[in-house]
């Protein structure tokens, strides 16, 4: 996840949280849970918030700059 130890020592608790969300049942209308590995569902999970998270943060970050919150094609 992290290599800074400083820093992954403050955020220890986020793997945690995450690999518990990731294997609540909440996640059955994406795949059929008892077909899928542990280790499947986790990875899905990560890799979902790692496709997400970027967009968002360079959108809040843009309109901080602009005191403006606008889609992606400036409306």
């Amino acid at each position: 996840m992290i290599r800074n130890g400083g820093i992954r020592w403050l955020l220890f608790p986020l793997p945690l949280i995450f690999n518990f969300i990731s294997l609540r049942k909440m996640w059955e209308f994406l795949y059929h849970i008892p077909n899928v590995d542990k280790a499947m569902r986790k990875r899905l999970f990560y890799k979902t918030m790692d496709g997400t998270y970027s967009g968002i943060m360079k959108q809040f970050y843009s309109a901080l700059l602009v005191d403006t919150m606008s889609s992606r094609n400036g409306r």
